[in-house]
């Protein structure tokens, strides 16, 4: 893969994102899980320098302005089953917030991307729906420029491998959260 190309997850949260990340970085691309500085200082903030790859919020809401800007990017749409992904809504609404601790800027993220800060199932269901439809939509009729993922249909990593033309084996998904 070329170097200059810049990859980004457009995968929504809970929907493997630390996994690819950590594929990515197997692969000596240079990743950045949650590269949140890109919401709170724009797109084009230092860290979009520092790294190949960003994955993970806020990279659902800025998609279309980064396509933008990096005409020869990747993307790469992690997804998994609605209701499992509900489920680890769910958890990261009413229990991640004991681990992982929540700063006012993610609230508002949140809000704009998602309509709210607490776990709303029928507005969360809608949301995953127009989300991907929105993304399917948008990157229709340019296969070579999106992914679409679910590493639970796949037990390498080759077809990541295959799309971002890496020149080794594939491996196992990397487990990373449970």
């Amino acid at each position: 893969m070329c170097e200059q190309h810049k990859v980004f997850g457009l995968g929504l949260p809970r929907t493997a994102t630390s996994t690819l990340a950590e594929a990515l970085s197997h692969y000596d691309i240079r990743t950045i899980h949650f590269p949140f500085a890109l919401y709170e200082e724009g797109t084009d903030a230092p860290v979009i320098q520092e790294y190949t790859a960003f994955v993970d919020t806020p990279i659902p809401l800025l998609y279309r302005r980064l396509d933008e800007r990096w005409a020869n990017a990747k993307y790469i749409l992690t997804t998994r089953d609605k209701d499992a992904w509900l489920e680890s809504m769910r958890w990261l609404r009413e229990e991640g917030g004991k681990i992982w601790q929540r700063r006012p800027a993610y609230d508002g993220y949140n809000q704009e991307f998602f309509g709210t800060t607490e776990f709303d199932e029928d507005r969360l269901s809608a949301i995953y729906d127009e989300y991907h439809a929105g993304v399917r939509s948008y990157f229709a009729g340019r296969d070579h420029d999106l992914l679409t993922l679910d590493v639970t249909d796949s037990a390498s990593t080759k077809p990541l491998v295959d799309f971002l033309g890496i020149d080794e084996e594939p491996i196992s998904w990397p487990q990373t959260n449970e």
